[in-house]
């Protein structure tokens, strides 16, 4: 808890509302990947509610809240290119994940302790003394932002394959000559957050677009059950036979099976079962797992790198 509130007070009060905290320089940094404002309190937020910090959960929804009112314009309509994937599930998680946590755990406040109640700028450091000036309550804020953000992001899924482009601009779609080379693990790990923002706003179009994304790649896995680790989003044709566990696939695969713990959706864990069968058989090294090309299995064309990013499979 303390190691949290440190990193979480540290780029409160030296990188707001830069994406990101360059810890050495105490400075706003810019993450590559999703160049959006607040991008580091919109992922923490979940996090303060567990924490039981509501105080904090509330200063932080109204920074939000005034970043749109001093931009007269919604959060996210940044004239960026930002990764589909990274901004999925960090922004649009982050934001599903508080809401969801905030409307059945987040009780009413004093509103003095979120808002000066002289200028109505958010508060920062200790609690003052008195609560008065009346309670702040949540008002579903974060669900607001997310549908705006979603709907940024869809121009991606519009492809002859339903495979998205890895890159999006949040103003104007789809950057002129972005490549039409996708990942499995940036096209096939949008399933868990649309189908959220769907359910909650009882839209279908947000789940459709990443399920038909995410089944895209799974027809065209092979018949060894492997899927490589990139795909031209307009042919259908894997540009990278390389089949493993680790980058730019580990969450292809997670995303199966968390998909069917969320929704019970038998069809998914059925996947995720033949997908499984693939890789106990083609690329399990005793304790660890290789890489092969998915067009020989074990047949030859592999690589022996272990990765970080297939530390999740164990679980």
């Amino acid at each position: 808890r303390a190691m949290f509130h440190r990193a979480y007070d540290a780029y409160v009060h030296h990188a707001a509302p830069g994406s990101d905290l360059r810890p050495l320089a105490c400075a706003p940094g810019d993450f590559d990947l999703s160049k959006i404002p607040y991008l580091t309190l919109v992922d923490a937020l979940d996090a303060l509610v567990l924490l039981g910090n509501v105080t904090e959960f509330a200063r932080g929804v109204e920074r939000l809240r005034r970043a749109e009112e001093r931009a007269g314009a919604p959060l996210f309509a940044v004239d960026q290119n930002v990764s589909l994937f990274e901004t999925n599930i960090r922004a649009l998680g982050g934001l599903l994940g508080a809401h969801q946590l905030a409307e059945d755990f987040v009780t009413p406040v004093p509103r003095d302790h979120v808002l000066d109640p002289n200028s109505g700028e958010v508060l920062r450091g200790p609690l003052p003394d008195g609560d008065g000036g009346g309670r702040w309550e949540y008002d579903g804020l974060l669900l607001r932002l997310a549908r705006d953000l979603a709907d940024r992001l869809l121009p991606a899924f519009d492809t002859p394959t339903g495979i998205p482009y890895g890159s999006i601009n949040l103003i104007h779609g789809v950057p002129r000559g972005e490549t039409t080379e996708s990942s499995a693990a940036g096209a096939g790990s949008l399933t868990l957050e649309f189908e959220t923002l769907g359910r909650l706003t009882q839209d279908p179009r947000y789940g459709a677009a990443a399920k038909k994304a995410a089944a895209a790649l799974w027809t065209r896995r092979n018949d060894f059950n492997l899927v490589g680790k990139h795909i031209d989003n307009h042919s259908g044709r894997w540009t990278e036979s390389l089949a493993g566990i680790g980058s730019n696939a580990d969450s292809f695969y997670e995303y199966k099976l968390k998909y069917y713990v969320l929704t019970g959706d038998e069809a998914h864990f059925h996947m995720f079962r033949e997908l499984n069968r693939g890789v106990e058989e083609h690329l399990e090294e005793k304790e660890f797992h290789s890489s092969v090309s998915m067009n020989t299995g074990r047949g030859g064309g592999g690589r022996r790198v272990f990765e970080s990013l297939a530390a999740f499979w164990p679980g």
